[in-house]
């Protein structure tokens, strides 16, 4: 019943989802709702709605969500969400009525609840004059990256509120925020980049205190293809199915995430051949067995980011990662030959 249910409601979504067309009886193809698909060419479609056992299932291939055909018809129409939830009810043999007032619909996972009491804006709801989407914009990140990153004119206020951290009064400023989720969806920290030159801590990161880690990027994972283990959650943004862990420390995640694939994994360090602490804590993951990416000595930038400013495709450096990507008695070969210190 479930399934015909997702079927029927995705039907009537169809009409907002962008290049909407039926592939099969139960596969359906679109634009991704959640990413735009792309900003340059209207045509591309990399969402699919399909079956698994009894209901639908959504996933993009573009920017990675994987979700249920429910939250994207919450996310889409919620209004129509009511509808939906209210049949799947009656479905199951349950008396409900629908709620007078407007409910309160969880948002989707990827998505930052707006409260009213502080100013909290994603980016990509921004004009491009304002000075945060401009700075965002600099950094080259990918249109479909714009969806995770938010804006907010107080952070002390806003970690405060929804992370339970606090601040001095001199982190009452205007920072970049990016959300960490933890696999079940629900916000577990933050990273707050300063738009003010002269602040000390450029990046501030939160952490609710009931929970012991955090990881950027775990509500977009797929455990199942090759995760890439970098630093900086910017840097993640650029790479499909990349966690970040915010700390020089990659292996750490290793404990974090115990869902990891050692045959899956690759650990992507910032580019600093001439730092003894990066070199002690590559060698760390190096002796423990895992796959490991040593960058050439051609190149000179020291992060993802810097290489896309250089002029770098995703894709070069993807081939340059994976190139290059060693383990074992290779990787510390690889590793001698590329320190200096």
């Amino acid at each position: 019943m479930t399934l015909y249910l997702d079927i029927n409601y995705i039907n009537l979504i169809s009409s907002q989802l962008r290049n909407f067309k039926k592939k099969k009886e139960s596969l359906f193809n679109c634009a991704c709702p959640f990413c735009g698909d792309s900003q340059k060419d209207k045509y591309k479609a990399r969402g699919y709605f399909f079956r698994e056992a009894d209901v639908m299932l959504f996933k993009c291939h573009n920017c990675g969500v994987s979700t249920t055909a429910a939250k994207v018809i919450r996310f889409v129409n919620p209004t129509l969400y009511q509808e939906y939830t209210l049949q799947k009810c009656k479905d199951l043999g349950f008396e409900v009525q629908l709620q007078k007032e407007k409910p309160e619909i969880e948002e989707p996972k990827n998505i930052l609840p707006v409260l009213k009491d502080v100013n909290l804006e994603s980016i990509i709801s921004l004009s491009d004059e304002h000075y945060a989407k401009q700075y965002v914009l600099h950094r080259g990140l990918p249109q479909e990256a714009l969806t995770r990153i938010y804006f907010t004119d107080d952070w002390a206020k806003w970690a405060s509120i929804n992370i339970n951290e606090k601040y001095k009064d001199d982190a009452h400023d205007h920072r970049i925020v990016l959300p960490f989720y933890d696999l079940e969806g629900n916000i577990v920290g933050a990273q707050g980049r300063s738009l003010s030159g002269d602040k000390k801590q450029r990046y501030v990161t939160a952490k609710r205190n009931d929970v012991e880690h955090i990881i950027f990027g775990l509500d977009r994972w797929n455990k199942f293809e090759t995760t890439y283990i970098v630093e900086g959650p910017i840097d993640s943004l650029f790479i499909a199915n990349s966690l970040a862990v915010a700390t020089s420390d990659l292996y750490s995640i290793v404990e974090r995430v115990t869902q990891l694939d050692k045959t899956k994994t690759v650990f992507v360090f910032d580019n600093e051949p001439f730092s003894k602490e990066i070199g002690k804590l590559m060698m760390k993951v190096i002796l423990h067995g895992y796959k490991i990416c040593i960058w050439p000595k051609s190149l000179k930038e020291k992060d993802i980011n810097d290489m896309i400013l250089s002029g770098l495709t995703v894709e070069e450096i993807l081939s340059i990662i994976d190139s290059n990507t060693r383990s074992n008695l290779d990787a510390e070969l690889e590793f001698t030959y590329w320190k200096r210190f």
